[in-house]
């Protein structure tokens, strides 16, 4: 499902695909320190996103409880065996 800052006329018409959203406490920290550096005229780590797309990517995930981190296949991996019987 697109955010709100993928919904501008036309942007998914154009590239052909739909961000992935912001999933957890340390991706939005990035986000914001990354939105922090362009603004403040550094150079960025993240060149492929502009400062509209980071804003509103920040902007969508403002006020949601996220993990401090997502989980990984590997910690899903690891959960689903030690759930299994052998």
């Amino acid at each position: 499902m697109p955010g709100v800052g993928c919904r501008k006329k036309g942007s998914v018409a154009k590239t052909g695909r739909v961000h992935t959203p912001i999933v957890s406490k340390k991706q939005r920290g990035f986000m914001g320190a990354e939105i922090r550096r362009r603004r403040l005229g550094m150079p960025g780590r993240i060149e492929s996103m502009s400062e509209a797309q980071l804003a509103a990517h920040l902007h969508e995930s403002a006020g949601k409880k996220l993990p401090m981190r997502s989980r990984t296949r590997g910690a899903r991996r690891a959960r689903a065996k030690k759930g299994r019987k052998s």
